[in-house]
């Protein structure tokens, strides 16, 4: 068979078989579930909504605009700094704003950890969490002077409660906005679900598309460098 024949019919091999292999593998790739995003985003929403701040105790009017937000998350090296990349917020942790020592509103954090209470009016109040949110063995993070600028603990043990994390009190004057008041408590039940809930979806979720899309080129070209070896060693004998 002439050098011409051999060419060709490597040219054919790699249009017919090596081109819609490649093609195929990257269809495969994952994309996000826009269903999902947009569940999780309505979800977050709604949640935010429902934060419940109607009472008029102590000398809090109904009908101010204060406001008081914070956020809450594993804080995985105890340090009381939050690393946004490899920290995680929690979800679902019950916050009490207190007026004067009585609990006059509380919410429940989002997937982003954040939580807030508005309609307030001027006066003294006091964010609470209990540590029965957290798991066993979980403990708050060193605390840090508030600020609006960085993402720190800013909780603290109740004097006269050890199972309560407080922030002090908060002073706020009217139709001030107060943000960025954080909590990071060390939950090392947390953090091991966390582990668990990488490695199923390492396992739901295997790579092999990419690895196919790289492969599949790479072995037809191995195979073509080959083919065209011998060919040249079998016109060479001849």
């Amino acid at each position: 068979m002439s050098k011409f024949r051999y060419l060709l019919l490597l040219l054919i091999i790699n249009t017919i078989f090596i081109f819609p292999l490649s093609v195929f593998a990257e269809g495969e790739n994952p994309t996000p579930d826009e269903n999902l995003i947009l569940n999780i985003e309505t979800s977050q929403n709604s949640s935010l909504l429902s934060t419940q701040t109607t009472s008029t105790t102590g000398d809090v009017a109904a009908t101010n605009n204060g406001k008081i937000s914070g956020y809450v998350w594993n804080d995985a090296n105890k340090d009381g700094i939050f690393q946004t990349e490899t920290e995680k917020p929690i979800s679902g942790i019950s916050v009490y704003l207190y007026n004067y020592g009585n609990a006059m509103s509380s919410t429940t954090t989002v997937a982003t950890g954040d939580f807030s209470f508005t309609g307030l009016a001027s006066s003294n109040y006091e964010i609470i969490i209990s540590s029965n949110n957290f798991g066993a063995g979980s403990e708050v993070s060193p605390k840090f002077n508030w600020n609006t600028s960085s993402k720190n603990n800013n909780f603290s043990k109740k004097s006269n409660d050890a199972s309560s994390w407080t922030s002090g009190i908060i002073t706020l004057s009217s139709g001030e906005t107060k943000t960025n008041f954080g909590l990071g408590a060390y939950d090392p039940t947390r953090l091991e679900a966390v582990t668990h809930e990488h490695e199923a979806e390492n396992n739901t979720n295997p790579k092999t598309a990419d690895e196919t899309l790289y492969a599949v080129p790479i072995i037809g070209i191995i195979g073509a460098i080959g083919m065209f070896v011998f060919s040249r060693r079998k016109i060479h004998t001849i």
